[in-house]
C-alpha cells in the first residue's frame, strides 16, 4: 500500500519528494517501550469525538474500526440540555480523579452508569465485528486525555469482552501515561509533561529524525 500510494502521488507530481506520513507509527514508537513483553495488541485512542480500536499483530497494524463514541459526547450527556458542560467537567474531576464522594459525585456516578450500557453496546459491536475474522489480542493500550483515563480504564476493564479475546479473558488493560513518553520532549521544570505533545514529537521523529 505505501509504495502504491508513492506511485500514485509520483505520477501527479513528479520531481516531488513525496513522504506518507501515519500517526500510528508514532504510537507505535511508543507502544514498543510499554509492551516490551509482546509485539501483538489492541489499541484504544478515545478522543474527543471519536474512537479508534486497532489490532496490531507482530507489529503490523491487521485491522482498525471506528467507534462514534468521544469524550464530549459524554460530558454533554452527563450535562444534560440545560447543564453546563464546565460543571460538568469540574464535577467529573472531583468524582473520577479526585475520589471525592458527595451527593453531586454519586448522583454523577449513577447517571453515568447508565449510560455505560449504550457505550458498552457500541464497543461490543465494533470488537464483536473486529473478532469475527480473528480474536483480539488480550493486551490493551488506551490512549486517551488524562482527564479521561481513570474512568475509561475502569470501564474497559469492567466491561466482559471476554467473548472476542484469544484467551476469552477480559482485556489487560494498561493507560499510556507521561510517564511513558515524556522523554520524547526536553520538558522544563515549571511545564508538566502532556501525553499529545510527547506523541507528536515521537510522530515528527519517526521521518526526521531525532
Amino acid at each position: 500500500m505505501n509504495a502504491r500510494a508513492h506511485t500514485a502521488v509520483s505520477s501527479l507530481l513528479p520531481g516531488r519528494d513525496v513522504r506518507v506520513h501515519s500517526g500510528m507509527r508514532a504510537s507505535l514508537a511508543a507502544l514498543h517501550e510499554i509492551l516490551t513483553r509482546t509485539n501483538t495488541f489492541t489499541i484504544m485512542i478515545v478522543g474527543a469525538d471519536m474512537t479508534e480500536c486497532i489490532v496490531v499483530r507482530k507489529d503490523e497494524v491487521s485491522q482498525h474500526v471506528r467507534i462514534p463514541f468521544g469524550t464530549s459526547a459524554v460530558i454533554r450527556e452527563l450535562s444534560g440540555a440545560n447543564g453546563l458542560p464546565d460543571e460538568t467537567e469540574h464535577l467529573f474531576k472531583a468524582a473520577f480523579i479526585d475520589g471525592e464522594d458527595s451527593k453531586a459525585t454519586s448522583a454523577l456516578r449513577e447517571k453515568l452508569a447508565r449510560a455505560e450500557i449504550e457505550y458498552a453496546s457500541r464497543f461490543g459491536a465494533a470488537l464483536g465485528s473486529l473478532a469475527e475474522r480473528r480474536r483480539l489480542p488480550n493486551e490493551c493500550v488506551l490512549i486517551t486525555h488524562p482527564f479521561f483515563a481513570p474512568w475509561l480504564e475502569t470501564f474497559v476493564t469492567r466491561i466482559d469482552f471476554s467473548p472476542f479475546t484469544v484467551t476469552t479473558h477480559p482485556f489487560n488493560v494498561e493507560v499510556l501515561q507521561n510517564a511513558h513518553v515524556a522523554h520524547a520532549v526536553a520538558w522544563s521544570e515549571d511545564t508538566p509533561p502532556d501525553v499529545a505533545i510527547s506523541l507528536a514529537a515521537l510522530f515528527v521523529r519517526a521521518y526526521v529524525g531525532k
